[in-house]
């Protein structure tokens, strides 16, 4: 049986760190951009910290990235 492969390189950058609260329906991310490894760190951290959220590495958006398929013209 072989291993299976990292979806995400330890060293590919831009991604930050996202939560949201166990039991309200709150959400939210970390503006800072920083490397998957980094993240991935960085939230285990925070969990510690802060019981009531679970937080996770989340792949930072990239600017136009939200409406790269809509096309005015088309409606």
């Amino acid at each position: 049986m072989s291993e299976k492969p990292f979806i995400h390189a330890p060293d590919e950058p831009g991604y930050v760190v996202a939560w949201k609260y166990k039991y309200e329906f709150k959400t939210g991310r970390y503006d800072e951009v920083m490397t998957y490894t980094e993240a991935k760190k960085r939230a285990e951290k925070l969990s510690e910290e802060h019981p009531e959220r679970t937080f996770w590495p989340e792949k930072a958006a990239q600017p136009g990235s939200a409406n790269r398929f809509f096309r005015p013209e088309a409606h």
